[in-house]
């Protein structure tokens, strides 16, 4: 068991790394959390808008504010007008993060893959060292 709790330690560390590569994650959740909600949003062909994104987020408007115009100026995150209401803002992934997403994603499936067959190589071995002690 704690072969396989040190395997999932190290899979959840690759992925931050993974993610820390691809994405503008810093020290901050709330990056993070705003391309997450605009990712859901977008796959999901949901407009989300400036107001129902900070609405949905659960952190001050201030701190999130800073984050989102972050994200909008190093061109990670786009606005633009929505179609039924000129005042709206509506929030939309850049190419630039879909492009990082693809990269993230293949990286990621070779991750799980790796961690997968050290996983199960680790469950054959504690079937063994259990079958034994019967």
């Amino acid at each position: 068991m704690i072969e396989k709790q040190h395997g999932l330690v190290n899979l959840l560390r690759d992925i931050r790394w993974q993610i820390s590569i691809h994405l503008p994650i810093g020290h901050s959740y709330i990056p993070q959390d705003i391309i997450f909600k605009v990712l859901d949003s977008y796959f999901e062909n949901k407009e989300i808008s400036v107001k129902i994104l900070f609405a949905e987020l659960p952190y001050s408007v201030m701190g999130t504010r800073h984050h989102f115009d972050r994200l909008i100026k190093s061109n990670w995150i786009e606005l633009r007008k929505s179609d039924k209401d000129a005042r709206v803002k509506i929030v939309l992934p850049s190419s630039k993060l879909l492009k990082r997403l693809h990269l993230l994603t293949t990286n990621l499936e070779k991750t799980f893959f790796e961690h997968q067959t050290k996983l199960d190589w680790i469950s054959v071995k504690l079937d063994s060292l259990q079958s034994q002690s019967l």
